[in-house]
């Protein structure tokens, strides 16, 4: 976690802010049925989707193994992918 943060940090020379939230609960690795601590984290940086920084840092998540999630650009997104989560949680239920 803190040498995926200075990768950041060092490639895109400080332009980045990185905050990490670990997931209290160990998470079940669907492959090899271990249990693993895992964490949450968000880069926020200046640009665009298409920016030379999302690039690099879409090439270190990479490089590091980490799963990548579009964010919401509004609170209308938010609501609405909160509704979805909730509709497929009641239907699994």
């Amino acid at each position: 976690q803190e040498r995926f943060a200075k990768t950041i940090f060092r490639a895109t020379r400080g332009n980045t802010f990185t905050h990490f939230q670990p997931i209290s609960e160990p998470l079940v690795n669907a492959t090899t049925r271990a249990t693993v601590h895992k964490s949450v984290f968000v880069v926020y940086f200046q640009g665009g989707v298409s920016s030379n920084m999302m690039e690099r840092v879409q090439r270190i998540c990479l490089a590091f193994g980490a799963n990548m999630y579009e964010w919401p650009e509004s609170r209308a997104d938010i609501d609405t992918r909160a509704r979805a989560v909730d509709e497929m949680i009641s239907d699994k239920s």
